[in-house]
């Protein structure tokens, strides 16, 4: 306690609550270590409503489900008639289904996402079962044939049960989110910007609020919160992201877009118009309007953690040019040698060096990517990978 200002002997303030698992994860069921063979599944017949329905009334989650599903009618208008706690729905203008279109709820980000990726099934029509930032679509026609079998656990006959690792990496996520919250909390990590990528570059000052980061009385600044750690800022006019070049920032509604079209130049996203993304893009676009790229053949267009990933590791083709069609963490890229899924091209005549000369010089290690030019593979250390080498070893053979 305090005593004529001295506060040695002052307890500490309380620091929040340590985190603890929420009971909805606690409460998980826990699958059985050994693996079992579930029991054939079938997915039960409905039974016919065959009175008249003059009113088109259907069941559905939702108006637009019902719409969309027009497989189980309701006649009465009453909400009883709907199995799996669908709702009645009246006045549809849809014909009804034969095949229930329910076997088709699939989750995406997006509806082309959903139809090209064909992963995680949503029977019941909710996004609780959808991975992280994806919902539920239905009647995706296009995923036939493509989805994980159907099991009494999609159709809501049977308890789902999670696996310890599941268990646990939910139990990460949840922390990692609490942590964060409690970051952000923290007016030490609250930094001046004029976007998020300025703030970053530049960690300016501490604030508290917006006003705080006003330029002047016309020019308005942001005061973001952030998590704090190494990528965050730390010292004020000590930055933690490069700087890139003036111009250097371009908008697209994908990376293609954006060197086909050279736009608009920005800052951020929220300078672009339509939604567009606001990419980094040094030592692409150099004029408004002026392109750097012609537009893409669909055929060339494939998914990658990069523009060199996507060159030839074939992930995963994206002939709508669309992100949302990648798996998560890829982009969409242009100009890929790939021809089919899964099968990575292997380009003959690249090598790993300083510069190309010096690939030729020493004949460097074969490569794809700049990624295959480490030191445990063989190649220097600062080696990339070079197109097109000859090495001067062949090239004295063929000339003597």
């Amino acid at each position: 306690f305090c005593t004529r200002g001295n506060c040695d002997n002052a307890p500490s303030p309380a620091g929040p609550p340590s985190f603890t698992i929420p009971p909805w994860i606690s409460d998980l069921p826990l699958a059985p270590d050994a693996p079992t063979t579930p029991a054939p599944f079938v997915l039960p017949v409905p039974t016919p409503n065959t009175l008249s329905n003059p009113n088109n009334n259907f069941c559905g989650y939702g108006w637009e489900g019902a719409n969309a599903e027009c497989y189980y009618a309701c006649p009465s208008g009453k909400d009883e008639e709907c199995p799996g706690g669908r709702t009645c729905h009246t006045w549809l203008q849809c014909t009804r289904a034969t095949v229930d279109p329910a076997t088709f709820n699939v989750c995406g980000t997006s509806w082309s996402h959903a139809a090209s990726t064909c992963a995680t099934r949503c029977y019941l029509g909710g996004d609780d079962v959808c991975p992280a930032g994806q919902t539920c679509f239905g009647n995706v026609a296009d995923c036939d044939g493509k989805l994980p079998p159907l099991t009494a656990e999609d159709v809501g006959l049977a308890e789902k049960t999670y696996t310890q690792e599941e268990i646990d990496v939910l139990i990460a996520e949840e922390e990692k989110k609490y942590n964060d919250e409690i970051a952000m909390a923290d007016p030490m990590n609250w930094w001046c910007g004029s976007s998020w990528t300025d703030m970053l570059e530049n960690c300016s000052k501490r604030c508290t609020t917006d006003e705080d980061c006003a330029v002047n009385s016309w020019t308005p600044g942001t005061c973001y919160k952030t998590t704090g750690g190494e990528e965050n800022c730390q010292t004020p006019g000590v930055g933690v992201k490069e700087k890139l070049p003036e111009g250097s920032r371009w908008c697209g509604s994908t990376w293609n877009d954006m060197l086909e079209t050279c736009s608009q130049k920005c800052a951020a996203d929220e300078d672009c118009d339509g939604g567009k993304t606001c990419w980094e893009a040094p030592g692409t676009c150099q004029y408004v309007g002026v392109p750097v790229k012609e537009v893409s053949d669909p055929a060339t267009l494939w998914c990658g953690y990069d523009f060199t990933d996507a060159q030839t590791s074939c992930h995963k083709a994206c002939p709508s040019e669309s992100d949302d069609d990648c798996p998560e963490g890829m982009s969409c890229f242009g100009g890929s040698d790939c021809t089919e899924e899964g099968v990575a091209v292997v380009r003959e005549g690249y090598r790993c060096g300083s510069s190309w000369e010096d690939s030729s010089t020493k004949c460097g290690v074969e490569c794809q990517t700049d990624g295959d030019c480490t030191v445990e593979n063989g190649a220097d250390a600062g080696d990339i990978c070079w197109a097109d080498v000859i090495c001067a070893s062949e090239m004295a053979s063929d000339g003597a």
